[in-house]
């Protein structure tokens, strides 16, 4: 759980260096991340089949669903949002349908231009 950082209206892939589970006893389709919150400021967005949808709390995706890249996080553009801080997060537990971790968060750093500063070229 390393986190992920995005510019403001950005789209980015969470992929398994930025969230990994690995259970000996288990394949990643038997790894499930349950969530509990999602973003506040953006969306957490999965492909299936051939279709994207948006997540919301208390669905879940597996590790395999991570390592596939088929979790995607976007940020709304919108970032004088009430309560925006410049960062975002969502929290989940992770299981094997045996076993459940505690609540964790996943943090997503969004990158804000301040008052003054000059706009990163990119």
């Amino acid at each position: 759980n390393a986190g992920l950082e995005v510019h403001p209206g950005e789209r980015r892939l969470i992929s398994s260096v930025a969230l990994e589970a690995e259970d000996p006893d288990n394949s990643p389709q038997q790894l499930f991340y349950s969530l509990i919150a999602v973003p506040r400021f953006g969306k957490l967005q999965i492909k299936k089949e051939s279709a994207w949808s948006e997540l919301s709390a208390g669905q879940n995706f597996t590790q395999d669903d991570v390592e596939m890249n088929r979790l995607w996080y976007a940020h709304n553009a919108a970032t004088n949002a009430a309560g925006f801080k410049g960062h975002d997060s969502f929290r989940f537990t992770l299981s094997d349908l045996d076993n459940e971790t505690p609540a964790q968060s996943f943090f997503i750093n969004v990158h804000t231009v301040q008052k003054g500063q000059l706009s990163p070229q990119w």
